[in-house]
């Protein structure tokens, strides 16, 4: 996507606050190519975890399988850490369960209802998941 690279850039940049508040940059290195790629993510806080989603069709995220060491711009900081993809439809429910408990406002973004008791509708929640990777990120002590 062409506005990728403005993003970056500002996620780099003094101005980074204008979007950083829900966008990160993750960098890292091809599996095949040993070129870096870059590309910006919204990202949830977990305790000391960084997590974003990405639908399977894309592919940046497939070099970050197996704690793949990555760089992350996040709220004007360069970090160290790893990526740990979570695939599998099993796997995705509870942890997209757990996406929707710590930031609601997501479940409208991923086209999953709600119910009467305000947690997400299961069969919304099978649709995403056979569409979905969830990616962990954890920061390196420096």
């Amino acid at each position: 996507m062409w506005f990728n690279h403005i993003v970056s850039y500002i996620l780099r940049s003094p101005f980074h606050a204008a979007f950083s508040g829900n966008t990160m940059l993750v960098s890292w290195t091809g599996s095949k190519s040993g070129k870096t790629y870059s590309t910006p993510v919204n990202y949830i806080v977990n305790e000391n975890v960084l997590i974003t989603t990405s639908l399977q069709r894309r592919t940046w995220w497939r070099s970050l399988r197996s704690g793949k060491p990555v760089t992350l711009y996040f709220r004007g900081k360069r970090i160290s850490a790893t990526g740990q993809v979570l695939e599998g439809e099993e796997s995705l429910i509870p942890a997209l369960q757990n996406i929707f408990k710590l930031m609601p406002a997501y479940a409208r973004y991923f086209n999953v209802s709600m119910n009467e008791n305000n947690e997400p509708v299961i069969e919304d929640l099978r649709r995403e998941a056979q569409k979905r990777v969830i990616i962990y990120f954890t920061p390196q002590a420096e």
